[in-house]
């Protein structure tokens, strides 16, 4: 049998990095100490206002477009592997790893929505004629649970593991192929994208025609 690996990796450093910056407004008040006014007891009064209106929560959250003074480096690398083994049988694998350096403590209003799991692993055991043109497709996907940052939403994606599974039969008088299958055969849902639904099973039975 044959096998093939593939490789590759990178590291990048950003200057000036776009991303948002998480502000809160007081409804009535300030929230900050410098406040453009000539008389200092008025000055001191707006933010004694300020300070109570976030103690109640009378206040405004929002987020704004801005670029932080910080250097941000990201990094990572993948591998891919496929085996060809005897009658038919294929296994591949791939691992994907992804991380993101930046010193929050520094500035920590600042959301640089890196949104990636840190660790990525898929294996499969695929073959497409293991018994009188009857064929099958097994896989099985994790990855580790990630900080989730965006305008709409911030919060934490948890590590998901799901498994996935398709029989094929192919009809060489037909120039046909009948595939059923299914993913996410746990049935537990998962969760991609906060704000967006979860994500449940699937399963499809199709007709492939090649001419």
């Amino acid at each position: 049998g044959g096998r093939r690996i593939d490789l590759n990796g990178y590291y990048n450093i950003y200057n000036h990095f776009l991303g948002n910056k998480t502000v809160i407004a007081p409804y009535y008040g300030t929230a900050s100490t410098a406040v453009n006014v000539t008389n200092t007891s008025i000055a001191n009064a707006m933010n004694v206002y300020g300070a109570v209106a976030i103690a109640n929560q009378d206040y405004r959250v929002y987020q704004l477009y801005t670029n932080t003074d910080l250097e941000i480096k990201s990094m990572g690398f993948g591998a891919g592997v496929s085996y060809a083994l005897p009658k038919n049988f294929n296994v591949v694998a791939n691992y994907n790893y992804a991380e993101f350096k930046f010193d929050q403590a520094k500035d920590p209003n600042f959301e640089a929505s890196f949104n990636t799991p840190k660790h990525r692993v898929k294996v499969g055991l695929n073959n497409d004629n293991v018994y009188k043109n009857l064929g099958f497709n097994l896989s099985a996907r994790y990855n580790t649970g990630y900080k989730w940052e965006s305008t709409f939403i911030d919060g934490w994606i948890h590590a998901a593991t799901v498994f996935d599974a398709q029989l094929s039969y192919n009809i060489p008088k037909l120039k046909s192929v009948i595939k059923l299958g299914g993913t996410n055969l746990s049935r537990k849902e998962y969760r991609q994208v906060l704000g967006a639904g979860l994500i449940g099973s699937q399963y499809f039975l199709g007709l492939t025609y090649n001419p």
